[in-house]
C-alpha cells in the first residue's frame, strides 16, 4: 500500500512544461479569464493540456465542461482547485465545510480522458464523466464535496486516489473497471459500482464503508480494510476472490 501511495502522490511534483506539444490545445487560468471565465467549454474532440493551476471562484462552478467526444485533457500535473475543505481521519468521519454544483472536470460525452493532476476542494465531484467508454489515469481527487471520481458505463480507472471526499471516493456506472486505485478516509464507501464491473488490486481503507458492488461483478486481490462499515458488500452473483479483508467494522 505504501509504495502505491508513493508512486501516485510522486505526479504532484510533475508539473509539466508551459508549452502544450503542436497540435495540442492550451488552457490556462490567464487564458480561460480573458475568454469570458468559467467554464472552460470544449466543444470539438481532440488533445487539451493545462499549462498552468486552475482556480475555480466559488463551489458552484465548473473547470472544465467538455461538450464533444474523443477528448483527452491531459492535467500536466497541475490542479484543479475550489474552495471546499473537508476534514476527517482514520478515526473521525469526514465532512465537508460546504457543497456545491461545481466539478473539476464534467461530461456527458462519450470516450473522454482524463489523465496526471489533481482536483482538489470542488463543490460537487472532482471527476464526473457520465458518458460511455471514460478512461481516468494517475489522478488524485481530494477534499470534493461529493464524490472524488465519478464516472459513467463501460469506464475504466487506473492508477488514481480518492482521498477524503464528502461521500463516495469512486462511483462507477455498469460494466465497468478499476484497478491499481486507492481510496482513503471519504465520507461514505470507498469504491462503490454498478453491475458487471471488474474491481480488482486497488486498496480501501479508513472510508465509511470499503467496496460495494451490484449483480455480476468481481472483486478481486483487492485490500480493505479499517472501514467503519462493511469491507466488501455485493447484492448477488458475485465473485469475490483473494481479497484482503480485515479490521472493518
Amino acid at each position: 500500500m505504501l509504495y502505491r501511495l508513493g508512486l501516485l502522490v510522486s505526479l504532484v511534483f510533475l508539473a509539466g512544461s508551459a508549452l502544450a506539444a503542436e497540435g495540442v490545445n492550451e488552457i490556462s487560468q490567464a487564458g480561460i479569464t480573458a475568454s469570458g471565465g468559467f467554464p472552460f467549454v470544449i466543444s470539438t474532440s481532440g488533445s487539451y493540456v493545462l499549462t498552468s493551476n486552475l482556480t475555480v471562484p466559488d463551489a458552484n462552478t465548473t473547470a472544465i465542461d467538455v461538450q464533444a467526444d474523443g477528448v483527452t485533457v491531459d492535467l500536466n500535473g497541475f490542479t484543479i482547485r475550489g474552495p471546499v475543505a473537508c476534514t476527517g481521519d482514520a478515526l473521525t468521519p469526514t465532512t465537508c465545510s460546504i457543497f456545491g454544483l461545481g466539478n473539476g472536470v464534467r461530461s456527458t460525452a462519450a470516450n473522454v480522458t482524463v489523465r496526471n493532476g489533481i482536483i482538489r476542494g470542488l463543490g460537487n465531484n472532482g471527476i464526473d464523466l457520465t458518458g460511455d467508454g471514460a478512461r481516468l489515469e494517475t489522478l488524485i481527487a481530494v477534499s470534493n464535496g461529493q464524490r472524488g471520481i465519478s464516472v459513467g458505463p463501460s469506464a475504466t480507472i487506473e492508477g488514481c486516489m480518492a482521498i477524503r471526499n464528502g461521500t463516495n471516493g469512486f462511483g462507477l456506472d455498469r460494466n465497468s473497471l478499476m484497478t491499481q486505485s486507492v481510496a482513503i478516509t471519504n465520507g461514505s464507501t470507498g469504491i462503490v459500482t454498478s453491475f458487471g464491473a471488474e474491481v480488482s488490486r486497488n486498496t480501501s481503507v479508513f472510508n465509511a464503508g470499503g467496496i460495494a458492488s451490484s449483480r455480476g461483478s468481481v472483486i478481486s486481490d483487492n485490500a480493505v480494510s479499517r472501514n467503519r462499515g462493511t469491507g466488501v458488500f455485493c447484492t448477488a452473483g458475485c465473485l469475490v476472490n483473494g481479497n484482503n479483508i480485515r479490521g472493518n467494522g
